[in-house]
């Protein structure tokens, strides 16, 4: 069985990226196996020097992401918003029925499906 929970969704993370993450994933694993014995400190000291490297590469692989859309939306007010809003995680409202069918009777009055 495999678990969708970690899956990079995100459209700058690459196919790299999420192979660099799965190696910083197995060092921390390493690392925290390798408590209390001698390589202790090299195991940690490897994991976060691949940790801060690998969170500065995703850094910038998020900027030119962004970069990149902004440049395409240029002189484009609404694919601008568009850009923002992906950014800010906003999405349209939902819609809401028009009519509901209940015991075979349609109800259309907005009033009354509220």
């Amino acid at each position: 069985l495999t678990s969708t929970r970690n899956k990079y969704d995100k459209p700058w993370i690459t196919r790299g990226l999420a192979n660099s993450c799965k190696t910083k994933n197995k060092l921390h694993n390493k690392w925290i196996r390798s408590r209390g014995t001698l390589s202790e400190h090299t195991c940690m000291t490897e994991y976060k020097f691949y940790r801060s490297k690998l969170r500065g590469l995703i850094r910038t692989s998020e900027l030119n992401y962004f970069k990149q859309n902004f440049s395409r939306a240029r002189g484009n007010l609404k694919k601008a918003w568009s850009v923002i809003n992906s950014i800010r995680c906003k999405k349209k409202s939902l819609t809401f029925p028009s009519f509901l069918d209940i015991n075979n009777t349609i109800i259309a009055n907005r009033r009354m499906i509220c």
